[in-house]
């Protein structure tokens, strides 16, 4: 059943790849047909700059974000770090 369903996909690609025309159209065909979208007329084009933690090249500059998730550490580590910093509940009176 799977082999007859990959057959027919496979003969349904080839034959529409088969049959499609390609157009040949030239340079004053398209701007003959060619409408610009009204959004284009009305949009604002610009750059958007970010002066943020990644721009920093003591932080590997864009390799920032990639660095904040070591391959070596797992979620697992951070939670027992915490639990150090977390007071028990015999500290807590000493707080």
């Amino acid at each position: 059943m799977k082999l007859k369903t990959v057959l027919a996909t496979a003969t349904l690609l080839a034959t529409g790849s088969a049959v499609a025309e390609k157009p040949a159209l030239s340079w004053e065909q398209l701007r003959e047909h060619y409408q610009c979208p009204e959004w284009f007329a009305d949009a604002r084009l610009g750059i958007w700059c970010h002066w943020g933690a990644q721009t920093a090249p003591t932080q590997g500059g864009g390799w920032y974000a990639r660095h904040m998730f070591m391959p070596d550490v797992k979620n697992e580590d951070w939670g027992k770090r915490r639990e150090d910093r977390i007071p028990s509940e015999e500290r807590r009176s000493d707080i």
